[in-house]
């Protein structure tokens, strides 16, 4: 059994993140049977751990790879995966040899629903396929004409975040302006 997904047929999946998934007794965040043809488009499967394999893991299935990043699972793949293009995988080359072996250097899990962003300094910045990313990205935000792999689009800020403000007075006001002086709960 998959520790999330389990395929036995026809699936497509996009702009979807797996991760942090445990599979004790079973293998992989996505698995799938024999007869099972699955394609991921801008995926993210990071930090999942299986019996053997924490990644894709299929038996014999045909796994269609394009414009995602397979991510420091304990043993990446274990599928026969088809190599769709504008791909990454690290730490280990278990999704082939032709799939780009570098760290995506992904942020941290955050998001609902959950997404690691990409860092500034990621390879997998602008070099996602056009002709197949998906128009938007985890969040449904507009990708740029030339896409990032994985299931986030970089939007140019480096934190991801907004501003961090501590609220400092007792007080319920709402003056419409929240700075260092004055934050209340409700501003």
């Amino acid at each position: 059994d998959g520790s999330a997904l389990f395929i036995d047929g026809i699936a497509t999946i996009t702009n979807s993140t797996f991760a942090n998934n445990v599979a004790t007794n079973g293998n992989g965040v996505i698995a799938s049977l024999p007869t099972a043809e699955v394609t991921l488009n801008n995926v993210t499967i990071a930090n999942n751990t299986g019996s053997t394999v924490g990644g894709i893991f299929g038996v014999t299935s045909s796994v269609l790879l394009q414009n995602s990043i397979v991510f420091n699972n304990n043993n990446n793949c274990s599928a026969a995966i088809i190599d769709g293009g504008n791909n990454m995988q690290f730490p280990d080359a278990t999704c082939g040899t032709g799939i780009t072996l570098s760290n995506p250097q992904l942020g941290a899990l955050t998001g609902n629903p959950v997404y690691y962003p990409l860092l500034i300094t990621s390879p997998a910045i602008n070099i996602g396929n056009p002709a197949t990313c998906d128009p938007v990205d985890q969040r449904d935000l507009t990708r740029d004409a030339t896409c990032d792999m994985g299931a986030f689009e970089y939007d140019g800020d480096s934190s991801q975040s907004g501003p961090n403000y501590t609220v400092n007075v007792t007080s319920m006001d709402n003056d419409g302006l929240c700075g260092i002086l004055h934050c209340s709960l409700i501003e």
